[in-house]
């Protein structure tokens, strides 16, 4: 069913009618908007009113009549003096003859009191005329979000810009910013996995994380690298990218990266060894013997309850995956897995956790991965199950999972990639 806010053809005007919608539809929430933007309402009479696509006392024109006009977007204003325009974009850029222009016409029809807002997916290029006001629909979304706990008008509109976004993403428009920001993964009993949800929220993840000191200083972690290419399909159980590591080469399947997968029941945070690590790199691993594998594991294990600590449910992980591959673009066959929560190698921290030890599935780990004789690659971070995780659900979560990684440092030391 098309959603009540998808009423234009252009994304502005579709982003623009969902904001004036919601504001028209809730009194209280457009004078908080007010607020909001212009910092106080107090010279602000009561009786606000919201127009859009058309001027104040004039009637709504066509779409196409307004693209010719170039009248701004949306129109508040108290019947007097006041006003304030928005100017919505996402695609076009931002232009200051424009918002000139809409300031102009304001003052033409009376309004000796004009804000405008300018509203985009990033922030602005060059400084903008005087009197405008300047917001990301990023901070839009953040403020409805806010506002939803007593607006149920607030709450749509949020919803709808989670759902534009997706959109725009897989129509090519969001080609830099964004609409939304990450606020955790809603998944669980109460919200179904949605594979498109997972992909979008997986992005808005990754470029946090790309901008995260902690890990850029502590694994050299290469913000600028590229992760995955485009992220395609609509439906699956589950969606992965990764962070490369300074010095890595292009091929990241040569080099260990930084692995963010979103699952239909759990959220993945691991360090992979892939299967066509550089020769010496895996080499530094074998040469530990067991018992020097077991003691670098040892020191992630203690780096991951330290790290992980307020992160109830979390649970610290080792994976080693076979797979084989039909042809160069077909998707892979799962020849083998062992994976297992990294405490049952450690008889003390297992029962401090009540797991029932078994340290042979580590063991198991090594050996798998010194014999390498097949297309395989180990793994080890931590798994936030949805069901047992709460902090999956909250924005803190991303600390959680640079927290992961940087626990992971051990490994990353052996093979001599960090120091």
């Amino acid at each position: 069913m098309r959603n009540v806010f998808d009423q234009y053809a252009q994304p502005e005007n579709r982003l623009t009618h969902a904001l004036a919608s919601s504001l028209a539809e809730d009194p209280k929430l457009l004078r908080a908007f007010v607020r909001w933007v212009c910092g106080s309402t107090k010279n602000i009479r009561e009786g606000l009113e919201i127009v859009e696509q058309q001027l104040p006392g004039d009637v709504e024109l066509s779409e196409d009549e307004v693209e010719r006009r170039g009248l701004p977007d949306a129109w508040i204003h108290s019947g007097e003096e006041w006003s304030l325009l928005i100017e919505c974009k996402v695609v076009s850029p931002l232009s200051n003859d424009q918002l000139r222009r809409h300031q102009r016409t304001a003052i033409r029809r009376g309004f000796s009191d004009v804000t405008l807002l300018a509203i985009d997916v990033a922030p602005p290029r060059r400084k903008l005329p005087e009197g405008v006001m300047f917001r990301q629909w990023s901070d839009v979304y953040e403020w409805m979000v806010k506002m939803s706990e007593t607006s149920e008008w607030a709450d749509r509109a949020a919803k709808y810009l989670e759902i534009a976004e997706g959109k725009l993403s897989d129509e090519g428009y969001l080609k830099e910013g964004k609409l939304t920001v990450f606020s955790g993964l809603p998944f669980g009993s109460e919200e179904p996995y949605s594979y498109p949800e997972a992909k979008r929220l997986l992005k808005l993840a990754m470029d946090e994380l790309r901008q995260r000191k902690d890990l850029v200083r502590q694994l050299g972690m290469d913000p600028d690298g590229p992760g995955r290419g485009a992220i395609t399909g609509i439906q699956g159980v589950a969606v992965w990218d990764f962070l490369k590591l300074q010095g890595a080469p292009d091929t990241f399947t040569k080099y260990p990266h930084l692995t963010l997968s979103v699952q239909s029941d759990r959220l993945v945070t691991i360090v992979i060894v892939p299967n066509g690590i550089q020769r010496n790199l895996r080499k530094r691993i074998s040469v530990l013997g067991f018992d020097g594998f077991c003691e670098m594991m040892a020191k992630i294990n203690a780096n991951l309850e330290k790290g992980l600590r307020s992160c109830s449910g979390a649970v610290p992980w080792v994976e080693v995956v076979q797979r084989h591959y039909p042809s160069q673009r077909s998707v892979p066959i799962l020849d083998a897995r062992i994976e297992f929560d990294l405490r049952t190698a450690f008889t003390e921290r297992a029962a401090k956790h009540k797991v029932k030890p078994q340290p042979q599935w580590l063991s198991a780990a090594f050996e798998a991965f010194k014999e390498k004789k097949s297309n395989l690659q180990l793994a080890v971070g931590a798994i936030f199950p949805y069901r047992t995780c709460p902090a999956t659900r909250e924005r803190r979560i991303l600390t959680d999972i640079a927290n992961t990684w940087i626990a992971c440092k051990p490994l990353l030391r052996v093979m001599g990639v960090r120091k």
